[in-house]
């Protein structure tokens, strides 16, 4: 899998359009697929799943741990903790 996903599936143009609003796809003409940037796994996921495509173990795997990476983030956000150090600390810190 690497650092994108493979994306592949018969040309209709409903599915055309809802993969080019994922951010970062790019489709090889080589291989004739759709590559996603793995950062991307969530909208990916989610956009492509409600139309019936099959999601292999490692993008489910990288989906739940970009999730769970996601959540963690937030709930950093949400609860900061209090800096208590003697040192004075700047704006950008």
């Amino acid at each position: 899998m690497g650092n994108t996903l493979v994306v592949s599936f018969r040309y209709e143009p409903r599915l055309l359009n809802v993969i080019r609003e994922i951010d970062g796809r790019v489709f090889n003409k080589n291989k004739k697929q759709w590559e996603v940037p793995l950062s991307s796994v969530l909208e990916c996921i989610d956009s492509l799943e409600p139309h019936g495509f099959i999601i292999g173990s490692d993008a489910r795997a990288a989906y739940e741990a970009e999730k769970a990476k996601r959540l963690e983030m937030e709930n950093i956000k949400a609860n900061p903790v209090e800096y208590k150090g003697a040192l004075p600390l700047f704006d950008f810190q």
